[in-house]
Protein backbone atom coordinates (compact mmCIF):
# COMPACT_ATOMS: atom_id res chain seq x y z
CA UNK A 1 0.00 0.00 0.00
CA UNK A 2 2.59 2.18 0.57
CA UNK A 3 4.21 1.53 -2.44
CA UNK A 4 0.63 2.67 -4.03
CA UNK A 5 0.82 5.72 -2.23
CA UNK A 6 4.56 6.89 -2.87
CA UNK A 7 3.85 5.92 -7.03
CA UNK A 8 1.73 9.46 -6.99
CA UNK A 9 4.80 11.55 -6.22
CA UNK A 10 6.77 11.67 -10.21
CA UNK A 11 10.06 10.56 -10.92
CA UNK A 12 11.74 9.73 -7.45
CA UNK A 13 8.03 8.23 -5.98
CA UNK A 14 8.88 4.51 -7.62
CA UNK A 15 12.06 4.38 -6.26
CA UNK A 16 10.97 5.45 -2.53
CA UNK A 17 7.97 2.88 -2.79
CA UNK A 18 10.87 0.25 -3.80
CA UNK A 19 13.00 0.37 -0.62
CA UNK A 20 10.66 -0.63 2.00
CA UNK A 21 9.76 -4.43 0.22
CA UNK A 22 13.23 -4.29 -0.59
CA UNK A 23 14.56 -4.45 2.85
CA UNK A 24 12.20 -6.70 4.17
CA UNK A 25 12.27 -9.16 1.74
CA UNK A 26 16.54 -9.04 2.15
CA UNK A 27 15.65 -9.43 6.10
CA UNK A 28 12.97 -12.33 5.41
CA UNK A 29 14.89 -14.43 2.83
CA UNK A 30 17.96 -12.88 1.58
CA UNK A 31 19.48 -11.16 -0.71
CA UNK A 32 19.15 -13.32 -3.96
CA UNK A 33 14.95 -12.97 -3.54
CA UNK A 34 15.45 -9.49 -3.17
CA UNK A 35 16.88 -9.11 -5.93
CA UNK A 36 14.09 -11.68 -7.47
CA UNK A 37 11.74 -8.91 -5.89
CA UNK A 38 13.06 -5.91 -6.83
CA UNK A 39 13.18 -7.03 -10.64
CA UNK A 40 9.62 -8.00 -10.26
CA UNK A 41 8.60 -4.43 -9.22
CA UNK A 42 10.43 -2.44 -11.73
CA UNK A 43 9.26 -4.67 -14.02
CA UNK A 44 6.03 -4.24 -13.23
CA UNK A 45 6.42 -0.81 -12.25
CA UNK A 46 7.72 0.34 -15.87
CA UNK A 47 4.91 -1.23 -17.94
CA UNK A 48 2.56 0.44 -15.72
CA UNK A 49 3.87 3.87 -15.84
CA UNK A 50 5.62 3.76 -19.22
CA UNK A 51 2.48 1.79 -21.19
CA UNK A 52 -0.55 1.93 -19.34
CA UNK A 53 -0.42 5.03 -17.45
CA UNK A 54 0.27 7.18 -20.32
CA UNK A 55 -2.57 5.67 -22.06
CA UNK A 56 -4.76 6.43 -19.11
CA UNK A 57 -4.27 9.85 -18.93
CA UNK A 58 -4.52 11.01 -22.78
CA UNK A 59 -7.47 9.13 -23.51
CA UNK A 60 -9.39 9.44 -19.74
CA UNK A 61 -8.28 12.69 -18.88
CA UNK A 62 -7.47 14.37 -21.82
CA UNK A 63 -3.75 15.49 -20.20
CA UNK A 64 -1.37 14.83 -23.10
CA UNK A 65 2.32 14.12 -21.90
CA UNK A 66 3.91 17.17 -22.91
CA UNK A 67 1.45 19.17 -20.72
CA UNK A 68 1.93 16.30 -18.39
CA UNK A 69 6.13 17.22 -18.75
CA UNK A 70 5.87 20.93 -18.01
CA UNK A 71 3.54 21.06 -15.06
CA UNK A 72 5.85 18.74 -13.24
CA UNK A 73 8.19 21.57 -14.19
CA UNK A 74 6.13 24.68 -13.23
CA UNK A 75 4.77 23.66 -10.22
CA UNK A 76 8.08 22.89 -8.21
CA UNK A 77 9.39 25.60 -9.12
CA UNK A 78 6.39 27.66 -7.92
CA UNK A 79 5.01 25.55 -4.69
CA UNK A 80 8.56 24.09 -4.74
CA UNK A 81 8.37 20.28 -3.29
CA UNK A 82 4.58 20.21 -2.52
CA UNK A 83 4.45 21.32 -6.44
CA UNK A 84 6.54 18.29 -7.21
CA UNK A 85 3.93 15.83 -5.45
CA UNK A 86 1.13 17.99 -6.64
CA UNK A 87 2.01 19.13 -9.82
CA UNK A 88 -0.14 16.80 -12.43
CA UNK A 89 -3.04 16.72 -10.70
CA UNK A 90 -3.51 20.82 -9.94
CA UNK A 91 -2.68 20.92 -13.38
CA UNK A 92 -5.55 18.47 -14.39
CA UNK A 93 -7.77 20.55 -11.88
CA UNK A 94 -7.05 23.96 -14.00
CA UNK A 95 -7.76 22.16 -17.00
CA UNK A 96 -11.00 20.61 -15.88
CA UNK A 97 -11.96 24.27 -14.06
CA UNK A 98 -11.06 26.47 -17.24
CA UNK A 99 -11.40 24.06 -20.39
CA UNK A 100 -13.72 22.09 -19.92
CA UNK A 101 -16.26 24.16 -17.70
CA UNK A 102 -19.49 25.75 -18.68
CA UNK A 103 -19.48 29.41 -20.46
CA UNK A 104 -20.06 31.49 -17.08
CA UNK A 105 -16.55 30.96 -16.06
CA UNK A 106 -15.01 32.26 -18.95
CA UNK A 107 -14.28 35.41 -16.90
CA UNK A 108 -11.79 33.49 -14.75
CA UNK A 109 -10.23 32.34 -17.17
CA UNK A 110 -9.34 36.08 -18.53
CA UNK A 111 -8.63 37.29 -14.89
CA UNK A 112 -5.67 34.24 -14.43
CA UNK A 113 -4.40 35.91 -18.30
CA UNK A 114 -4.30 39.43 -16.45
CA UNK A 115 -2.74 37.67 -13.01
CA UNK A 116 0.27 35.35 -14.57
CA UNK A 117 2.61 38.40 -15.36
CA UNK A 118 1.78 39.37 -12.34
CA UNK A 119 2.85 36.30 -10.64
CA UNK A 120 6.08 36.24 -12.81
CA UNK A 121 7.24 39.54 -11.61
CA UNK A 122 7.46 38.78 -7.98
CA UNK A 123 10.10 35.66 -9.39
CA UNK A 124 12.95 35.90 -10.97
CA UNK A 125 15.05 33.47 -12.95
CA UNK A 126 14.07 29.64 -13.75
CA UNK A 127 10.94 30.29 -11.95
CA UNK A 128 9.89 33.57 -13.35
CA UNK A 129 10.56 32.16 -16.93
CA UNK A 130 8.73 28.50 -16.31
CA UNK A 131 6.02 30.62 -14.74
CA UNK A 132 5.84 32.53 -18.35
CA UNK A 133 5.68 29.64 -20.77
CA UNK A 134 3.24 27.81 -18.59
CA UNK A 135 1.19 31.40 -18.73
CA UNK A 136 1.40 31.14 -22.58
CA UNK A 137 0.75 27.87 -22.85
CA UNK A 138 -2.57 28.21 -20.95
CA UNK A 139 -3.71 30.91 -23.01
CA UNK A 140 -3.03 29.35 -26.07
CA UNK A 141 -4.93 25.98 -25.00
CA UNK A 142 -8.08 28.70 -24.16
CA UNK A 143 -7.69 30.89 -27.42
CA UNK A 144 -7.02 33.68 -25.14
CA UNK A 145 -4.41 35.97 -26.63
CA UNK A 146 -1.22 36.20 -24.37
CA UNK A 147 -0.50 39.91 -22.82
CA UNK A 148 3.15 40.85 -23.50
Amino acid sequence: MLSGILNFIPFIGFWFGLIPPAILTLLEFGPQRMLLMAAGYILINATVQNVIQPRLVVTRLNLTPLMSLLSSTFWPLVLGLVGAIIGVSLTMAVHALLLNADPSTEPILHSLCILFPLLAAGYSGYAQEAIRAFYHILCACCCVPAVK
